[in-house]
Order: C-alpha cells, then sequence, then structure tokens
C-alpha cells in the first residue's frame, strides 16, 4: 500500500483496493494504519468515499513552491 501511495500521491479506498488486488477492508485497514502512522492523511473529510494522501511527498512539493 505505501508503495502505491508512492506512486499515485492521492488514493481512494476502492481504488487503491483494484490497484492493489487486495479486498476493501484490507485497502481501509492499511490506509488508516498508514495514516495512525503519519505517513497518509485523509484529505476529504468524508466519512465515505475517502480519499488518502501521502503527506511527505506534499511536504515536498509544498517547500518547493515560493509562499
Amino acid at each position: 500500500m505505501y508503495d502505491l501511495l508512492k506512486s499515485r500521491v492521492i488514493v481512494s479506498i476502492p481504488g487503491a483496493a483494484e490497484q492493489t488486488g487486495l479486498t476493501f477492508p484490507t485497502t481501509r485497514d492499511a490506509l488508516l494504519r498508514l495514516e495512525s502512522l503519519g505517513i497518509a492523511r485523509e484529505v476529504s473529510g468524508r466519512a465515505r468515499n475517502r480519499f488518502f494522501a501521502y503527506d511527505r511527498y506534499l511536504d515536498l512539493v509544498d517547500e518547493g513552491v515560493p509562499g
């Protein structure tokens, strides 16, 4: 799941499940685990149809953008 997140940056649970061949519950649990470790962040703010982002990648992009 981590490798997929690194290559896609933002993923949905169904999309990640399809890409990896894992079940929906396994994919959800993996993304929630990555979130608990501070690697992924839920970015949709919804209870259903959630999207997760690879935070470190977004941080790196942010650092390169003048503010």
